[in-house]
């Protein structure tokens, strides 16, 4: 991985976005129901161009632009 690229994070630069995104009140929040066809159980965080992606236990799926 060329961290250099435009788009690439290091590991804690990744991991602090993800916190901030998860933290921010002004994120935009969307709970599917487990039982949902698409993203069953998840919690998506919409914030800044961004989508955190949190599954039904609550644990970290993804992070990537929207």
């Amino acid at each position: 991985m060329d961290i250099n690229l435009e788009g690439y994070r290091t590991i804690n630069e990744y991991k602090n976005l993800a916190n901030e995104i998860y933290n921010d009140p002004r994120s935009i929040i969307k709970v599917y129901p487990i039982d949902a066809h698409r993203y069953p159980g998840e919690t998506h965080y919409y914030n800044n161009g961004n989508l955190l992606r949190m599954d039904s236990n609550g644990i970290f799926r993804s992070l990537y632009p929207f």
